[in-house]
């Protein structure tokens, strides 16, 4: 009892001691910065300013990785006091010509140390690992830009790989629950906290130093764009800070003793919008091009993508689409142009494509029919993209990329018009649209204009470019396949339900085939003669009898308009027999 009843005493005059000696040092760093800065011009002149500068910092140094919050915030305010001149002097702005390079270098070099220092995660064996805060983070984030206007010019690729390590820790630091309703946004959904609104400036920075001249963008633009597609991805799963345990910002309610991480959603897709903009000003350069910056972006947006109806939020995966469609109409043109350096896009390209076009996701919210049709939309735009900018270029592209094209617009063709998604409602939605132009891609390309135009006379390409158009003709073959099987499956699913109507979705289904199969008549009719072998035409001619069915079973209104139309597509097709000789009876 007595060594309890001690205890208490001690450890509050230990506190209140720490408690002093924390407050002194706070004061004394206040003091000395504010001495420095208003008698640095009388220290300038005593010849041995260099020495104090480097003392001064060592100082701010070893107290800005105090363990102590309030000494190591303290440290932070005064390194930033002595970037700057006194209120009185020159508007406050940041010294230039009194101070050396030298000196800035090593104003560089503490901040480093600093940030470096005190953002490694904890190891997994600390029992109290030290966390810094938002404040001191947000002050260390912000005094970058001050020491990095004077070091510019001799900045280095070296340089930019650690800064970049330390943003990235930065950013990772999770947030003491009692502290968030003091550094939450009031919208937290939708703004940048201040740390991630000066670490997305920093990255500014350090882009409009990269297109200050050709070395610098040889040297740092590839970093630039690695850094900034890793916050990108932040959007679609928060970072981890060592073995921290942690809750998201949505989870808490009020003050809480949790840890808790931010909301990256603003963050990620801020700077993702970032990496589009400078791809846009930097595509055509060659340490892009070298860089495989283009393959490396495709990488970062496959990861929303593919998440699609299960990214934190909807308007990431919207915005990551969009991302796409933009830097492909930009980098489209440069990977026909320079082949050698995007071999390794494509395969990315068409597994991004493919699991954005057909999802693994669940849709677990319902959504409205305006929300299902602009979906749909912009699934539609991804295929007319590959329809105007990579198949009429075959000749140009890798026929392996190509083969991955007919086979997405196969699937397109035929699983959007049979495979749906059912959604919380439990109502089949029919990508009728979409389905329609992959059809309509897919015939353009593997019948009419084919996959092989302008082709040089070069062996190789020839070969190469036949196995394009087998591959197309090869899909026609599995389309007429697959109509038949839903044409079989329609009849006998009406026979069967009596005179209770089939769903909405497989009337919407029989009749998209039913135009479909019209489509592909007329398509093969216009065909030159050498492009559709004589298999194709017995097939299509093997469906007449199901199409004869279907009149019997269908009672449906949109059904029967298409297949009166396919049915009338027909007429050509019927011809007497080839061997028609006269009997002597003349029949």
């Amino acid at each position: 009892m007595a060594g309890s009843a001690l205890a208490s005493p001690l450890s509050i005059i230990r506190n209140t001691a720490q408690k002093q000696w924390a407050e002194t040092q706070v004061l004394t760093l206040s003091g000395v910065a504010r001495v420095f800065n208003t008698k640095r011009q009388l220290l300038q002149l005593l010849g041995d300013f260099p020495r104090a500068w480097s003392l001064l910092l060592e100082f701010i140094e070893n107290s800005a990785l105090s363990k102590n919050n309030e000494v190591s915030l303290a440290a932070l305010k005064s390194f930033q006091e002595i970037l700057y001149l006194q209120k009185g002097c020159d508007n406050n702005e940041i010294t230039h010509s009194a101070d050396s390079e030298a000196l800035w270098i090593v104003a560089w070099r503490v901040w480093l140390n600093i940030g470096t220092e005190s953002t490694t995660p904890p190891q997994e064996n600390e029992t109290e690992p030290y966390v810094p805060s938002q404040a001191f983070l947000t002050a260390l984030v912000h005094i970058f830009p001050a020491v990095f206007q004077h070091i510019r010019k001799k900045f280095t690729g070296t340089d930019l790989d650690k800064l970049c390590v330390v943003l990235k820790n930065v950013v990772a630091v999770p947030v003491h629950g009692e502290s968030t309703p003091y550094i939450l946004p009031t919208v937290p959904d939708v703004v940048l906290t201040h740390l991630q609104d000066g670490v997305l400036h920093s990255m500014e920075l350090l882009q409009k130093e990269a297109l200050n001249g050709p070395e610098n963008l040889r040297t740092m633009i590839v970093l630039i764009f690695l850094q900034l597609l890793s916050f990108s991805k932040l959007a679609c799963e928060a970072p981890t800070y060592g073995r921290i345990p942690t809750k998201h910002i949505s989870q808490i309610r009020g003050v809480s003793a949790d840890w808790v991480i931010m909301n990256y959603v603003p963050f990620g897709e801020k700077a993702l919008s970032m990496v589009v903009n400078l791809y846009q000003k930097t595509a055509h350069e060659m340490a892009v091009i070298d860089g495989q910056v283009l393959k490396h972006i495709i990488e970062a947006l496959h990861v929303p993508l593919s998440m699609k109806y299960a990214c934190p939020s909807s308007t990431t995966w919207k915005l990551a689409v969009t991302s796409l469609l933009a830097v492909l109409h930009t980098g489209l043109p440069l990977a026909r142009k320079y082949p050698e350096h995007f071999q390794s896009m494509w395969p990315e390209l068409a597994s991004t494509l493919d699991d954005f076009l057909f999802p693994k996701s669940v849709i677990n919210v319902e959504r409205g029919a305006e929300e299902i049709q602009a979906d749909e939309a912009v699934d539609c735009q991804v295929m007319e993209l590959l329809r105007d900018e990579v198949l009429p270029h075959s000749q140009y592209i890798p026929h392996q990329f190509i083969l991955r094209v007919v086979m997405l617009l196969n699937k397109g063709s035929i699983h959007s018009a049979t495979t749906v998604n059912i959604e919380s409602s439990g109502e089949a939605k029919l990508r009728e649209e979409f389905a329609k132009t992959c059809f309509e891609t897919l015939l353009q390309f593997s019948l009419l204009d084919g996959l092989n135009n302008e082709l040089e006379p070069d062996s190789n390409k020839t070969l190469e470019n036949d196995e394009g158009g087998v591959a197309g003709r090869l899909a026609v073959t599995a389309l007429l396949h697959r109509f038949q099987e839903v044409l079989r499956r329609f009849i006998e699913n009406e026979r069967r339900s009596g005179k209770c109507p089939l769903p909405r979705y497989r009337l919407s289904e029989i009749s998209f085939v039913l135009k479909a199969v019209a489509t592909l008549v007329i398509s093969l009719k216009k065909a030159p003669p050498n492009k559709v072998d004589r298999s194709v035409w017995e097939q299509l001619i093997g469906l007449y009898p199901c199409l004869v069915e279907c009149t019997i079973a269908s009672a449906s209104g949109q059904v029967t308009r298409s297949l009166r139309e396919a049915l009338l597509q027909y007429h050509d097709l019927l011809k007497p027999p080839l061997n028609n000789t006269p009997t002597s009876t003349g029949v």
